[in-house]
């Protein structure tokens, strides 16, 4: 399969924004049309921060050290509801040091009726 194969692929999953970003700056290199449809102003060739600024303190990059995957959960964002997620390890383009990131609305279990605080920092207000 060739790239447009993928992007037709990823622009075919309905509630989930997905995008990539170089290892090295988080310049985006590719976004799906879910995320363009919820953030509008994304642009590729700007930088994840410019875009997310205020979910940084909860972005999985910050906890994946030498892992392939890590995985977090945003509450009160764009999408208008707590979301999921995930930054996975990748190559752009068979050369690029890259993260592909997906952003899908949390679903909670119907046995859980609490909210689940997974982490806080009073300093940083995250």
């Amino acid at each position: 399969m060739n790239i447009r194969d993928y992007e037709k692929i990823l622009d075919a999953i309905p509630a989930t924004g997905v995008y990539v970003i170089r290892e090295d700056n988080h310049e985006i290199l590719y976004c799906n049309s879910q995320l363009q449809k919820i953030m509008p102003r994304v642009q590729l060739g700007m930088f994840c921060h410019e875009l997310f600024s205020d979910f940084c303190c909860n972005c999985p990059i910050l906890t994946i050290g030498d892992k392939q995957e890590s995985r977090s959960i945003v509450f009160d964002t764009p999408f208008g509801r707590t979301v999921d997620i995930v930054a996975c390890r990748m190559l752009w383009e068979d050369s690029v040091p890259a993260f592909v990131i997906s952003l899908t609305p949390h679903i909670e279990s119907f046995d859980s009726v609490y909210q689940k605080i997974f982490q806080v920092n009073l300093t940083r207000d995250c």
